[in-house]
């Protein structure tokens, strides 16, 4: 589903909201393997995410680790930071084109 949203020309960057549970008793809760590979394959458009229940940090650090995603316990800064994302991106898209 992901693959889809980023590559729709109207999308400059995905807000992803999920619930982070323990993954001993709630595994097949976790997408960060499938939100890594999505993100993986567009590389210029922002994807963050506001990780929210008791197992955010061990799926924080599962969706950070390939350096594509940023997670955010709260969604005030994840928002913050999709828009600051995006204005890196449209600079540097004018950057190149000067």
């Amino acid at each position: 589903m992901l693959e889809t949203v980023l590559a729709d020309p109207g999308v400059d960057g995905v807000l992803c909201i999920s619930v982070a549970l323990d993954t001993r008793e709630f595994g097949f809760l976790d997408i960060s393997e499938s939100l890594n590979k999505a993100a993986s394959k567009e590389k210029q458009k922002p994807v963050v995410a506001w990780l929210y229940g008791q197992g955010k940090e061990e799926i924080a650090r599962k969706m950070e680790k390939e350096g594509r995603i940023l997670t955010y316990g709260t969604i005030e800064p994840a928002a913050w930071s999709l828009s600051i994302l995006r204005e890196r991106q449209q600079f540097l898209e004018k950057a190149s084109v000067s």
